[in-house]
């Protein structure tokens, strides 16, 4: 268990992810996997979290507060103060955009915990690493190489953003986008197969 499994599955010599200009127009950078992933399927190394129990000031967030989660992402992590726990992703998993209407990955609870032995009020080394390791980033679906990779920041991360980001659909948008389209294709095929089709006019087609 000293490895994370994916180091011993894949040779340190070949990327499994990369970076490259996000496919979201104004995204900036984006991961992409190099291989072929199955649903289920861990993606690249598994990473160290870094539980942040100080305050946050609108000043000092920087990256940092960009990387941030909450600390429903691990399991148990709000015990480790009694006051609002975040926490910071500082690996390769921080660098995945999110698309409600794309998302394909997502960061599993199972975070392993090791103290090294040290007592968390006794011994001054104690507070000089996290505890926190060997968490996962997983696939939800097949996923081919050469896709981005999408996971999901959760609808307050855009809300929280709108006035420099605008209003970004949520996943109940694109559902309803998917049942209008349906809905319309529907019609469209019996139009076709009662042959109605062609009786329209070019405006009753466009519309």
């Amino acid at each position: 268990d000293m490895f994370p499994s994916a180091w011993m599955k894949r040779s340190d010599e070949v990327c499994t992810v990369y970076m490259a200009e996000s496919s979201i127009p104004n995204a900036g950078l984006g991961l992409y996997t190099a291989f072929d992933l199955d649903e289920g399927e861990h993606v690249n190394e598994s990473e160290i979290l870094v539980p942040i129990i100080d305050k946050m000031t609108n000043s000092d967030t920087g990256l940092a507060g960009e990387v941030c989660w909450t600390d429903t992402l691990v399991f148990d992590i709000e015990f480790e103060s009694l006051g609002s726990v975040r926490i910071f992703f500082p690996g390769f998993g921080a660098a995945i955009n999110c698309h409600m209407g794309l998302n394909n990955v997502y960061h599993n609870a199972g975070a392993k915990r090791d103290g090294a032995g040290l007592h968390r009020s006794k011994d001054p080394g104690a507070g000089a690493f996290s505890h926190y390791h060997d968490f996962p980033t997983v696939a939800t679906q097949p996923i081919k190489a050469g896709s981005e990779l999408f996971v999901d920041y959760g609808e307050k991360w855009f809300r929280d953003r709108e006035h420099s980001m605008g209003v970004v659909p949520f996943q109940d948008d694109f559902d309803q986008a998917d049942i209008i389209l349906e809905d319309f294709l529907t019609e469209q095929m019996i139009l076709g197969k009662e042959g109605k089709w062609d009786n329209l006019s070019n405006d009753q087609q466009q519309s």
